[in-house]
């Protein structure tokens, strides 16, 4: 397996702020992958389904579960 790792100092200031402000309430753990999404325009897949749910609430529609990214694929 290959593991790219981003430096996260690469992450504007703005960015981080609007991505915590979509996880801070359901697991600001996630901030990062959230604002590296943002950053870079990308679609977030994920089985925790209390982040899908939570920051989709919030307004951030790139998040797919497995089943929607199956969708997309097939």
């Amino acid at each position: 397996k290959k593991i790219d790792f981003i430096d996260e100092t690469l992450i504007s200031e703005d960015t981080l702020k609007k991505a915590y402000k979509y996880t801070s309430s359901v697991d600001p753990k996630d901030t990062y992958y959230v604002a590296l999404a943002l950053q870079m325009k990308l679609k977030i897949w994920t089985g925790d389904k209390k982040l899908i749910k939570g920051i989709r609430d919030k307004g951030f529609k790139n998040i797919l579960d497995t089943k929607e990214l199956l969708e997309i694929i097939t």
